[in-house]
Parts: C-alpha cells; structure tokens; sequence
C-alpha cells in the first residue's frame, strides 16, 4: 500500500477514482516515481507507470495532460 495525503491505495491499482482530489493525490504519487533530470524512453516510462496500473499508456497520457511530467519525440521527463 502507498500512502499520500492520507489516503492508502492498494499496488496495483485496478480503478482510478473518479473524486478529483483522490485522482489527483495518484497522479501526483506516480510522477514522484519519475526521477527529476532524467528522460526516459516511451517503453521506461511505460513500464514504470505499469508497475502501478495495468493501462500504462492512457496514464501516461493523464500525466502528460496534468503537467505532472512531459514530453517530446518519444522521450518523457518529470515536470519541474
């Protein structure tokens, strides 16, 4: 189990909650896994996020559109 803002979840997460804030504590806990300086290729950053939810590239999108991490030509990098 993580834990963030008070809220325990269960690894892997099989849903992502629909409550904003609760998604949003998630989100937050999953780019904190990205390394700050470093690119990672689609395929890394794919199977880092699958570590915790199966559907690794519709979260990567959710990242990408929250400004939590970013990216360009196939390499991804955690937001600063």
């Amino acid at each position: 189990m993580q834990r963030g803002n008070g809220l325990y979840w269960r690894i892997p997460l099989k849903d992502l909650p629909t409550d904003a804030e609760k998604r949003s504590v998630i989100l937050k806990g999953l780019a904190n896994q990205f390394e700050y300086r470093t690119l990672y290729r689609e395929s890394e950053a794919d199977e880092l996020i699958a570590r915790y939810y199966p559907n690794a590239p519709s979260l990567r999108q959710e990242l990408l559109d929250s400004g939590l991490i970013q990216g360009e030509g196939g390499r991804y990098w955690r937001a600063l």
